[in-house]
């Protein structure tokens, strides 16, 4: 094969090991691990010295504490294989993924190729059924980058299209379970935003999507994903009004110099008010913000032209994450909309 598996490492001690005997044993010695240290405080650095130091296919690099961004940053330059794949640490791979993806990918001389996961719990216990279609799942689907754009972009409305090439509301925008053709990545400078610590992948997904001339979908779930439950995507903090904030603007710079026929632009102004929205509902339900304070932050933030912009376009059905919030974010909008932000932070 010619695979460069990139697996960022940060106090991994509890799951190093199983994740790394899920790879090994798949991979010839013309394949490569690319191990990044990034600020552990436990023995994560010792354990990535013991694995470099008894396979040569395997590389180990101390970064500091740099994020998992500069991480995965760091393994794109250093990886010297036709093909890279993004592992997180805690994640495992089942028997023969990487021939597998690596056989499809090769054949379909695809830039992306994403492939299909399973849950599994702190013990590694799968905590779903696997109901995909066998006969199906081990064929690739070519996928239409546009339809990934939008997707990524407003999953309310094109999710469906999206989950019928094999994608669903967790992989359209995340980087692991996929395959990426380095070169493609290098020329096109698709990289990881470091100064953002929350949704970088989103940010470098929606770069791919916007570049990539292939994408296949191989359906088959050959990836295992730990569920942290203490993850910090899953526990919202006041910092992560700044990264949400850049994470806006660098979205709408990204598709203002790339998307120049402004295809995605409904799509793009439903992204950055739902992001906008996730924003307002954590000062409200947070309660550690003053009214006052608030409603200048949310005026602040929406006098940029392209927020006053995506506001005026965007419809209610636009940005609901399915049926279970659509009251609460459609009535966040319509205040928004009549500038009645006092009237929800109340």
């Amino acid at each position: 094969m010619n695979i460069s598996v990139v697996i960022p490492v940060h106090n991994s001690v509890p799951f190093l090991e199983s994740c790394l005997s899920s790879v090994l044993p798949q991979l010839n010695a013309d394949d490569e691990v690319l191990l990044l240290e990034n600020g552990s405080t436990d023995a994560s650095w010792e354990l990535c010295e013991k694995y470099e130091e008894n396979d040569p296919r395997i590389h180990a690099y101390n970064l500091g504490p740099c994020g998992v961004s500069h991480a995965r940053n760091e393994g794109i330059r250093h990886a010297s294989r036709n093909f890279i794949m993004f592992l997180d640490s805690d994640d495992l791979l089942t028997d023969d993924a990487l021939t597998e993806a690596h056989t499809w990918s090769v054949s379909e001389n695809a830039d992306i190729a994403s492939f299909g996961y399973l849950n599994i719990d702190g013990n590694g216990n799968i905590l779903e059924e696997d109901n995909s279609n066998a006969a199906s799942s081990n064929t690739p689907i070519t996928v239409p980058s546009q339809i990934l754009v939008k997707s990524a972009l407003r999953f309310a409305r094109f999710g469906k299209e999206a989950e019928s090439f094999g994608f669903d509301h967790t992989t359209i925008w995340t980087c692991w379970a996929k395959f990426f053709r380095r070169d493609f990545l290098l020329e096109n400078e698709i990289l990881f935003p470091e100064e953002l610590i929350l949704s970088e992948d989103t940010f470098f997904m929606v770069h791919a999507y916007l570049k990539a001339d292939t994408v296949i979908s191989y359906p088959k779930k050959i990836y295992r994903y730990r569920v942290n439950e203490t993850s910090v995507s899953r526990n919202l903090q006041p910092k992560h009004l700044e990264n949400n904030s850049h994470l806006r603007k660098k979205i709408y710079t990204l598709l203002k110099e790339t998307d120049t026929d402004r295809i995605y632009r409904e799509e793009l102004a439903a992204f950055l008010i739902r992001k906008f929205i996730e924003e307002v509902l954590y000062i409200k339900e947070s309660g550690s913000y003053k009214i006052e304070d608030a409603v200048d932050y949310i005026r602040k933030s929406l006098q940029p032209r392209y927020m006053t912009n995506a506001l005026e376009m965007c419809g209610y059905t636009d940005i609901v994450p399915g049926k279970k919030n659509s009251l609460k974010y459609g009535y966040v909008l319509w205040c928004l909309k009549h500038g009645k932000e006092t009237l929800f932070l109340r």
